[in-house]
């Protein structure tokens, strides 16, 4: 307490010097006056800001975190919008088109099909990184093409093989393509697969059908075998050469089952060993050509 005398080696003295080895004189300065704080040297010293330098990496790190994923969402918002409008013209343009221009029609809904396929490939599979973020619509989108194909159906048809469908079949002698008891195309069968190929065109709504015959000599079964081997062969060819989807294509291997002539004679064998290509009526045929 400053109002009392100080007084020798007292307590605090003493635990002083037992703890630090300093005496009264060298602690006592002898003077009563204090020691001004250095009010200029503080404006020499170095100013820290409260940022450490790892303080200031993680500020960094999350201001390039959230504008990153700002633009990852405005991205994403994009690509669902883009998603979104295309769906909405394919089945808007479907059902703009009258029940009555089939073909039309048919053209559209497979176009609604391609869709399908990829929508339910998200579904199955996860949705593509550019649509995700919780953005992309699911089953928004998806439902309804899967509802515009499944309550489709396509308008009866009222076919009938006339005269004009019989000058659409096209009839190949296969001694002119294959070789005796074989189901490979010759060499030369080229040229005349060609002069066939420009007479078939591809039609939505009808079929290719591509049917082989025997003669009557030999096994029946080993016949069948045999024209239906041809048949595809034949099939194959047309396939690679062309732009027309398998699904226009249908085989047949007939065998010695629908002779075209006698098999009593060496020319009526002779006629009833070809194979036949025909445009045949079938409303769900064919309906990738567009």
């Amino acid at each position: 307490v400053p109002s009392l005398p100080e007084v020798d080696n007292n307590l605090w003295q003493s635990w002083i010097t037992a703890r630090t080895g300093l005496t009264t004189d060298i602690a006592d300065t002898g003077t009563d006056a204090t020691l001004p704080f250095p009010d200029a040297l503080l404006r020499r010293l170095p100013r820290q800001s409260g940022f450490t330098p790892l303080r200031r990496a993680c500020v960094t790190m999350l201001g390039i975190t959230t504008v990153a994923g700002i633009a990852a969402l405005c991205l994403s918002a994009t690509a669902n919008r883009q998603l979104l409008r295309h769906i909405g013209d394919d089945l808007h343009q479907f059902y703009a088109v009258p029940a009555e221009e089939f073909i039309t029609k048919a053209r559209r809904l497979s176009v609604l099909k391609d869709d399908a396929v990829m929508l339910d490939g998200y579904y199955r599979e996860g949705e593509l990184l550019r649509l995700g973020l919780g953005l992309y619509p699911g089953e928004q989108i998806r439902q309804p093409v899967l509802r515009a194909i499944r309550d489709y159906r396509p308008p009866e048809q009222k076919m009938e093989v006339t005269a004009s469908l019989q000058a659409q079949t096209v009839r190949l002698d296969s001694m002119s393509l294959f070789d005796v008891g074989q189901a490979r195309l010759k060499d030369g069968s080229t040229k005349v697969l060609v002069d066939t190929l420009v007479n078939i065109r591809a039609k939505p709504g009808w079929l290719i059908l591509v049917a082989g015959y025997t003669d009557a000599t030999g096994d029946e079964k080993s016949n069948q075998q045999l024209s239906l081997r041809r048949a595809e062969a034949v099939r194959n060819w047309m396939l690679q050469t062309s732009d027309i989807p398998a699904t226009c294509f249908a085989v047949q291997g007939l065998g010695e089952s629908q002779p075209a002539a006698t098999n009593d004679t060496p020319q009526g064998r002779a006629v009833n060993r070809r194979v036949e290509i025909s445009l045949v009526p079938r409303s769900d045929a064919c309906q990738d050509v567009k």
